[in-house]
């Protein structure tokens, strides 16, 4: 990911961040247009403008306003609970896991 700041005949100038030990370094390179995609970064942002025009144009149509919280972007929040079916576990047998204890074996010394 970096942005165009060039132009020239056969390439393409891009600023890119270079990760060097703790920092993050800003540098110029040219790219041909062939290693070069366009970003799908503004993609969500204008598929929810273009859906919040259409809920605004439906409530002007119903003259009925739509809600603010509508429009704006909600986070995605927790999945939906259910229970586990523990009935098959009955019958069958329950393996319980525990952890196995660290025994500490000095290393030999093999005399040749």
């Amino acid at each position: 990911t970096g942005t165009v700041w060039n132009v020239p005949r056969r390439g393409i100038g891009v600023e890119v961040n270079k990760v060097h030990r703790q920092r993050q370094l800003v540098k110029r390179i040219h790219v041909r247009v062939e290693h070069l995609r366009p970003s799908n970064s503004k993609a969500g942002h204008l598929a929810r403008v273009k859906s919040n025009e259409e809920k605004k144009k439906a409530a002007k149509e119903s003259g009925v306003p739509c809600a603010t919280s509508e429009l704006k972007r909600s986070p995605k929040g927790p999945r939906d609970g259910f229970t586990l079916d523990l009935g098959k576990t009955f019958e069958t047998k329950v393996h319980t896991l525990t952890p196995v204890p660290y025994v500490f074996k000095p290393l030999s010394k093999s005399i040749a």
